[in-house]
């Protein structure tokens, strides 16, 4: 594995993206295709929810327990639990475990399948290989609603060592592809985005030079 491939995998775990897999062979329509890193993600809805929860658990625990000293917070729940015809203590409680039930119960349950490629070019990767990407993707796609054992792709991810061009992030932005870039030397990666005027002056490379 390269410096670049080590560093993507670092910064993916640093993400919390959970790996599962390198190298799998999953089945397309028509062949096999092979995934560079298989990734796991919390729900990034989910993740806005649980946000929620931990704030409402500890107002709720706060109500709970401190009450007596905060009396703003306790008639608050007192007036939120009369809507519902609940005492302002068990509302509290309620909000409380509820919350905790959440985040610790749903977060293991909707992780997300994320899709990562490396490409470690001398160039910059070009727009015919973010389709190509997208088109296996979407083959996989086809194929794992037929069958009940093979995972589906939500998120996709295109590690970069020397960047992309602005026909090729213009097209990933319209698959939903994320494009990083490698800071070599570092493992740092940057999240990159087309601008019209990169689109204007830059002339993409083709495929066959690695140059």
């Amino acid at each position: 594995m390269s410096e670049y491939e080590k560093a993507a995998m670092e910064w993916l775990g640093k993400h919390h993206y959970e790996i599962v897999g390198e190298n799998e062979k999953v089945k397309g329509q028509g062949k096999e295709h092979k995934v560079r890193v298989h990734a796991l993600s919390a729900n990034r809805e989910y993740m806005k929810f649980a946000k929620i929860a931990t704030f409402v658990g500890v107002v709720s625990f706060l109500a709970l327990f401190a009450g007596e000293s905060i009396p703003a917070l306790a008639g608050l729940m007192r007036d939120l639990g009369s809507i519902f015809g609940i005492a302002g203590k068990s509302f509290s409680l309620i909000l409380f475990l509820g919350g905790g039930f959440f985040y610790t119960n749903a977060k293991g349950k909707i992780d997300e399948h994320v899709w990562v490629e490396f490409k470690n070019y001398k160039r910059r990767v070009n727009s015919n290989e973010i389709g190509k990407f997208y088109s296996t993707v979407e083959d996989v796609s086809k194929k794992s609603k037929e069958i009940s054992d093979q995972w589906e792709a939500k998120y996709m991810m295109l590690f970069s060592s020397t960047g992309f061009s602005a026909q090729a992030l213009q097209l990933a932005e319209n698959y939903g592809i994320d494009c990083l870039t490698w800071k070599q030397g570092t493992d740092q990666f940057e999240r990159e985005v087309w601008s019209q005027a990169d689109l204007e002056t830059q002339e993409e490379v083709e495929d066959n030079s690695d140059s």
